[in-house]
């Protein structure tokens, strides 16, 4: 919630641009961390990848610099 609400008053700024990123779910098997003999030592888990982004910002910055269009690019990269 209040990364919704930062976001939406960063909008507010004129020349602010929000871009944001594509992430793929998908079923994996991975190894546990302690296994119990006897048993599987695999186990399925929701993989989450973040898919094209870094490429997609990359492309955006490159692009307005060459137009001019800012004197200084700021990344904001959350981490989990």
């Amino acid at each position: 919630m209040r990364q919704e609400t930062y976001l939406r008053a960063l909008e507010t700024i004129p020349n602010v641009e929000i871009h944001f990123g594509h992430f793929l779910a998908h079923t994996v098997r991975m190894p546990l961390a302690h296994p119990v003999i006897g048993q599987d030592p695999l186990i399925e888990v929701i993989k989450t990848e973040e898919k094209g982004s870094d490429v997609n910002l990359a492309t955006h910055l490159i692009h307005d610099a060459h137009m001019g269009s800012f004197e200084c690019a700021i990344v904001v990269k959350e981490e989990n």
